[in-house]
């Protein structure tokens, strides 16, 4: 196995060479020469073991990842959960505050993915039930985008959407919707006539964008987000457990989002909806798969059953 990965070995020689130099000067301070010392052996053991046993080496590098991914993910919940009353004080709520599935989701409102799980996933599951319900943190990660007036980036749109939410949760919704027709620049202009069209009071909107209030609640929503530790990744969902603790979850599409919700609604860990509904996914697919082998012609089974036998691979058969 040939392996020519330069920015994995250049990531492992970094961590390696990190880890060498902080256990050698816990033993007394190293000299330059030494610390190069430490660089080239550790150059050389990396080498060794990607010619040796490449697949064994990467796959315990994976491992390793995989392990700190997992540790990022729990001290983000253990920080959500310690702080989760900030979600619950939100006033952009989507759905019953008191349904008992609870939702809270970091959102960017001129951000495409986040615009697509509002439109896909939280209005239609809040439309077809009354258990589940959506608690929004508007954020901005874009910011003034450089050599842009700050009405075409995502700063205005967050303060629009958090002060829109001060006349009206409902229009403050129709006004996110319109946004996401706007796939590039939204000037201010034409979010007031969005603003308009949804029946919100325009100058008190403009005159609340502009506020140091709306730019407070901004900076605090983004003060959250960095306390919480959330990945610069929008939306950033959260879901409340059985054990009133807060779990990250991925942003699923729809159908794989009600398993979820059904499966917390019952008092159980909103991983085993996943569960279930990977399983009922995989007993579909063995039943299409029988169905197309049943209906298969003869002839070509018979082939697909022999091809390794004569020199090829059931995924590559001779032709």
């Amino acid at each position: 196995m040939q392996l020519n990965n330069t920015r994995l070995k250049g990531a492992v020689y970094a961590a390696l060479v990190c880890t060498l130099l902080t256990s050698c000067n816990r033993q007394g301070s190293l000299s330059d020469e030494q610390k190069a010392e430490v660089g080239r052996i550790a150059r050389e053991e990396i080498e060794k073991m990607l010619e040796k046993e490449p697949a064994k080496f990467v796959a315990a590098i994976d491992k390793a990842m995989q392990q700190q991914q997992r540790e990022a993910a729990q001290k983000v919940e253990q920080n959500a959960t310690d702080s989760q009353q900030k979600f619950w004080d939100s006033k952009l709520i989507i759905g019953n505050p008191g349904a008992k599935v609870r939702f809270a989701v970091f959102i960017d409102p001129r951000d495409p993915v986040s615009q697509k799980f509002f439109a896909e996933v939280m209005a239609p599951l809040v439309k077809e039930r009354s258990d589940v319900c959506f608690f929004i943190i508007p954020v901005s990660i874009y910011g003034a985008q450089e050599g842009k007036p700050s009405e075409q980036t995502s700063l205005t749109a967050a303060k629009a959407l958090i002060a829109a939410t001060w006349q009206s949760v409902e229009k403050a919704l129709e006004l996110w919707k319109l946004m996401q027709t706007i796939h590039q620049e939204y000037p201010t202009t034409l979010l007031l006539k969005h603003a308009r069209d949804v029946g919100l009071d325009i100058d008190k909107l403009k005159n609340d964008i502009d506020s140091e209030l709306a730019q407070l609640e901004l900076v605090k929503n983004g003060q959250f987000a960095v306390d919480v530790g959330i990945p610069i990744q929008l939306p950033v969902i959260f879901i409340l457990g059985p054990d009133g603790r807060m779990a990250l979850i991925p942003p699923f599409v729809k159908e794989r989002m009600v398993p979820v919700v059904n499966a917390v609604a019952k008092g159980k860990p909103w991983q085993q909806g996943v569960s279930e509904f990977e399983q009922q996914e995989g007993a579909v697919g063995q039943q299409e798969g029988a169905a197309k082998e049943t209906t298969a012609p003869a002839d070509a089974r018979t082939e697909e059953t022999i091809a390794p036998a004569s020199g090829g691979t059931a995924e590559n058969p001779p032709k």
